[in-house]
């Protein structure tokens, strides 16, 4: 199916990809991406990973520091993303400052870091009201 296709009528495109049970990249709908994890590429971050799926590789690299925590939440620690998107990454990205999508991303990425669980930020309390650790989660993409 065409570019014309898919950008003037989206639903109809990818409502027949899903009427013959293939993805308009050539996948079945139950299959996945190619998955691939690297971990301890960095040696300069205090845990680091480079990580592809599909098409699309991010290198992360998280740096702890020790704090004094928010007065208004002494036995939490911080959990501080950065999500960048830099011209090499993918040709709708141009140089300067952060753009509006690494921006909304990064603060999606906060977000989903403070409400899964997946990281409690009462673990990085040391000492409450006096200690906390400070993650400090860099990702880069390479290509997207």
């Amino acid at each position: 199916m065409s570019l014309e296709f898919r950008t003037l009528q989206p639903a109809e495109f990818y409502l027949q990809h899903i009427s013959t049970g293939v993805r308009p990249d050539g996948r079945s709908l139950a299959e996945r991406r190619p998955l691939s994890v690297s971990a301890g590429n960095i040696t300069t971050a205090d845990g680091s990973a480079v990580v592809k799926l599909g098409a699309t590789t991010v290198v992360c690299g998280v740096r702890a520091e020790l704090a004094t925590p928010r007065t208004e939440e002494p036995e939490l620690g911080y959990l501080v993303p950065n999500i960048s998107l830099p011209p090499m990454c993918s040709t709708l990205f141009k140089p300067g400052p952060p753009s509006v999508a690494a921006q909304s991303t990064s603060q999606f990425l906060a977000t989903v870091l403070a409400t899964s669980g997946c990281v409690r930020q009462e673990d990085l309390c040391i000492s409450p009201g006096k200690m906390v650790w400070v993650l400090y989660i860099d990702l880069v993409c390479l290509d997207h």
